[in-house]
């Protein structure tokens, strides 16, 4: 189904609290989304977008709090966090041992973490819990820009939900590494940053 962003709320919450992947609008692009405790989720989303398992899924939070309970090294990025969160910046940071057994893919030591400006994602996240996420799209193409186009790309057997918020930009975030004590811009995006 698709659901406009004002009624899709709850049904949202619903699908995502059994475990399923959905689609919704960020700041950025549209994503799928599951659970970051939803084993199921995280796998399926792999085989939605055909991505190599080797490429870390990030993390959507809800809060400040969100990212630092997954976090070891959460006070390192505090001036690009005062900068630019909520926004299109997602940080990769060294992971909390206690969260060392979700496979996002990659690296199980980090995890990369964005706090986006959009108010629904963050209602997701608080009511949810942190969200694994990546671009709706294929692997290695362009992101969708609107949810009929998702709805066209993935039946909805495969995703139940997609969240309409009208055309989005194809533009990702920005992807930065902090876990090695000096920072790597990995992707530019909407957030322009020069070392």
């Amino acid at each position: 189904m698709i659901k406009q962003i004002s009624e899709a709320k709850d049904i949202a919450i619903s699908l995502l609290n059994e475990g399923q992947v959905i689609a919704v609008p960020t700041d950025t692009v549209y994503g799928l989304v599951c659970k970051l405790s939803s084993a199921n989720g995280i796998k399926k989303i792999f085989e939605l977008k055909k991505r190599p398992e080797g490429l870390a899924l990030p993390v959507l939070v809800g809060s400040f709090q969100q990212a630092q309970e997954l976090t070891k090294n959460f006070s390192d990025a505090s001036e690009l966090i005062k900068a630019y969160w909520p926004g299109a910046l997602t940080i990769i940071f060294l992971r909390n041992d206690k969260y060392k057994d979700i496979d996002l893919g990659g690296d199980a030591k980090t995890i990369g973490l964005r706090l986006p400006n959009h108010e629904f994602v963050r209602q997701l996240c608080d009511s949810c819990g942190p969200l694994a996420s990546t671009s709706a799209n294929f692997h290695s193409t362009i992101p969708f820009e609107t949810a009929q186009d998702i709805r066209g790309a993935f039946s909805e057997s495969l995703l139940p939900l997609v969240v309409d918020a009208g055309p989005l930009s194809q533009t990702a975030s920005t992807v930065v590494d902090i876990t090695s004590g000096v920072l790597k811009i990995l992707r530019q995006g909407p957030v322009k940053l020069d070392l």
